[in-house]
């Protein structure tokens, strides 16, 4: 059975999840998060450095079409990495984040399908923010 929404109450949720990805400060928490366990890191420089990088991309691209920066992206690659990035802060999901070991499994089974799923766009941004880079340190230069 599928569900069906208006284009009214689609953009209503989008805005929700946005302000909430926001007021969740989503970038900076997982910075934070990764900051601060030495195991986490010793991962994200080893066999997750492109899962943590995709991570980073989506909460990136979610920020700056939050902050109307970047806009060349489907209205529903935001909603739905934003639900995702949601999925992933919130500790009582399908398998709560408290239970040893398994907590973390369907955040993790989460993200990589929503990642694959929405990969060109990922790469678009990708290509998007270092266009946008090398510029910014092209009119440093010039200054």
């Amino acid at each position: 059975m599928a569900i069906k929404l208006d284009r009214e109450t689609l953009e209503g949720l989008l805005k929700a999840g946005l302000k909430k990805v926001q007021a969740a400060g989503v970038t900076a928490s997982i910075a934070k998060v990764i900051r601060r366990s030495p195991k986490l890191r010793r991962f994200v420089r080893g066999p997750l450095a492109d899962f943590a990088e995709d991570i980073t991309t989506l909460a990136s691209m979610v920020k700056d079409y939050a902050t109307g920066e970047y806009r060349e992206v489907p209205q529903r690659t935001i909603l739905t990495a934003s639900f995702a990035l949601l999925y992933l802060l919130d500790p009582i999901d399908l398998i709560p984040d408290f239970i040893p070991g398994l907590g973390l499994m369907d955040d993790a089974a989460v993200l990589t399908l929503v990642v694959k799923a929405l990969q060109s766009d990922l790469q678009n941004y990708r290509g998007w923010s270092q266009k946008l880079k090398r510029g910014m340190r092209h009119l440093v230069a010039r200054i």
